[in-house]
């Protein structure tokens, strides 16, 4: 398959859907995905080892779990009992129903665009381009009559209005 020209976004882009339906267009994908989230400094998610094709779960203590899969995809992992005499309990979970792994329905496009996104070339390829795009997202939106509220009414005036103002913006830093 070729690769087109890359796609570029901000973090709201980074939903696994989208990065699947880049991929089956043939678009390379340079939007981030938010990393594995988690409170009180606890392990994330990345620290396991997902096996989606045996839909297992592994945690670092060596145990593995079975995916109990959604009807309409993603699914758990729950750890239950085998959290109990764990040496890592403490990293990895605070409450004492055992630990608990959520599956996106788009998982593996989700992981696979997290491991690109480690390449330090690929940062430094985000971070030189994405700056631009939020610094001109940012002059539009404060511009003295607010460009965050639309002047006029009906869908093809505002349409033409901001037009406008984003032609006035670009002449302005040339």
């Amino acid at each position: 398959m070729a690769i087109l020209a890359g796609t570029k976004g901000d973090s709201a882009y980074g939903t696994g859907s989208f990065h699947e339906r880049l991929e089956q267009a043939g678009i390379n994908s340079l939007c981030k995905t938010q990393g594995p989230t988690t409170t009180d400094e606890l392990f994330t998610k990345d620290r396991f080892d997902i096996n989606l094709d045996d839909d297992t779960v592994t945690c670092l203590a060596s145990t593995t779990v079975a995916i109990t899969r959604y009807s309409r995809g993603g699914g758990i992992a729950q750890f239950k009992d085998a959290c109990a005499s764990c040496p890592m309990q403490a990293k990895f979970i605070n409450a004492a129903v055992g630990c608990k792994i959520s599956i996106n329905t788009h998982e593996e496009a989700l992981a696979a665009t997290r491991k690109r996104q480690s390449n330090p070339c690929w940062c430094n390829d985000y971070r030189s381009k994405r700056p631009k795009v939020e610094r001109k997202i940012a002059h539009i939106m404060k511009r003295k009559h607010d460009g965050r509220n639309a002047r006029v009414r009906g869908t093809k005036r505002v349409d033409e209005d901001f037009s406008l103002l984003a032609s006035a913006v670009n002449l302005v830093h040339l």
